[in-house]
């Protein structure tokens, strides 16, 4: 009688083409494994948005920065993706010294966007693949922090120029303090 071992356990053996690959006996219990379901896997990304919301227009536009803060104040922070994703989460956390102040009507609205290929990264240039999240009123006196799980997932495709843009109405106190990002993508 056969032995039967766990998936998990199963070494992963390098294709011809590069990918890693299960080496898989076929069977009538194998024929019913998608291999795309055992080597689906996650990736996480952070970013933050320092002195959120910091302009002193309406709208006023914050940018996340993703690995420094040294962009310059006409540019958009941005990263290119180097493989298909698929966005399913956001988490977030204040970071201030005192908590958030909205006053009614106030709020300050987080989309992912995409730069326009070949152009430069000013926010002009970018249009919305999707919302992300919203703090409000309903985050009044508040250190907020949350894990949202998208309703819609957003799909990014190899090669997408991505921006996280905050998006404020009002003038949301205090605007010192920083919101530390997390992002939850699906390979495929």
């Amino acid at each position: 009688m056969a032995t039967i071992v766990p998936i998990s356990e199963l070494p992963l053996v390098t294709s011809t083409d590069g990918t890693e690959v299960l080496p898989i006996v076929q069977s009538e219990t194998t024929k019913k494994i998608l291999l795309s379901d055992v080597t689906k896997g996650s990736l996480t990304l952070t970013g933050f948005i320092n002195n959120l919301a910091s302009q002193s227009t309406t709208p006023g536009y914050d940018y996340m920065e993703w690995t420094s803060n040294s962009t310059g104040d006409t540019s958009v922070p941005a990263i290119r993706m180097v493989q298909n994703l698929k966005l399913v989460k956001v988490a977030y956390v204040w970071l201030g010294i005192g908590t958030l102040r909205f006053d009614a009507g106030e709020k300050i609205d987080f989309t992912l966007r995409k730069l326009a290929t070949g152009a430069q990264s000013n926010i002009l240039n970018y249009t919305s693949m999707g919302e992300l999240f919203t703090l409000d009123t309903s985050d009044d006196n508040t250190n907020p922090q949350a894990t949202v799980t998208l309703a819609t997932p957003i799909t990014i495709t190899e090669g997408d120029m991505l921006a996280v843009i905050a998006q404020e109405s009002g003038d949301v106190q205090p605007n010192s303090g920083e919101l530390a990002i997390t992002f939850l993508f699906e390979i495929v």
